[in-house]
């Protein structure tokens, strides 16, 4: 899979978007899912999001070190990250994934 999981609606139910724009659920938390995926490929960056390497077209600063990431698919929503995630993000997306 390569796309991003946005966060829960109303009904807590987990959608995967993957890069063709196509959702599909989810069955359990994003905590057991990011324990299954390959942490060379997904990074989780906040509480409501996984990305994948892939997903990240752009990381924007943002207000006291924060910073904003726009993914594709697009997403209507904002990503945030916080500022002590920021660092490790930059990391992983500098490191080799093939």
């Amino acid at each position: 899979m390569h796309g991003y999981l946005p966060p829960a609606t109303e009904d807590k139910v987990t959608f995967a978007v993957t890069r063709d724009g196509k959702s599909h659920i989810i069955d359990f938390p994003l905590n057991k899912l990011e324990e299954q995926l390959d942490g060379k490929q997904f990074h989780r960056v906040n509480r409501q999001f996984i990305l994948s390497v892939d997903s990240i077209l752009d990381i924007q600063p943002y207000f006291n070190g924060k910073a904003i990431i726009k993914v594709r698919p697009s997403y209507d929503g904002v990503i945030q990250i916080s500022r002590e995630k920021v660092p490790a993000l930059k990391l992983w997306l500098d490191e080799p994934y093939i």
